[in-house]
């Protein structure tokens, strides 16, 4: 039963001394350096296209959404002002007109007839 490390050869040595990779932190292969050329500017993963431009979509539909979200709340201040301000001078408005009414009509009685 050959091992995980064994392949079939002639020479089971050879093959035990290729295929051999112990593990461990002893035996980490070294952490390549980067060069002086990649020092220059960081490296980025290229990013195709395709990938680019449906990240900005999605990040402009966010911000669409976000917009939307704000609009709608000032408009639901608006609203909740408007409201207050109407229940606070609704009655006067009418109490207003009927005084008027009341008025001209005493001023056309008294005066006109």
């Amino acid at each position: 039963m050959p091992s995980k490390y064994h392949k079939f050869s002639h020479s089971s040595k050879a093959s035990i001394r290729t295929n051999f990779r112990p593990s461990g932190p002893s035996v980490r292969p070294s952490v390549r350096r980067p060069s002086a050329s990649s020092a220059v500017r960081p490296v980025r993963p290229r990013t195709d296209r395709l990938v680019r431009f449906v990240r900005f979509v999605r990040r402009a539909e966010i911000e669409r959404m976000r917009k939307k979200s704000r609009e709608a709340e000032n408009r639901h201040q608006f609203c909740r002002r408007c409201v207050d301000t109407v229940r606070a001078v609704g009655w006067q408005v009418p109490a207003a007109l009927g005084a008027v009414l009341v008025a001209s009509l005493f001023y056309h009685y008294r005066y006109v007839q």
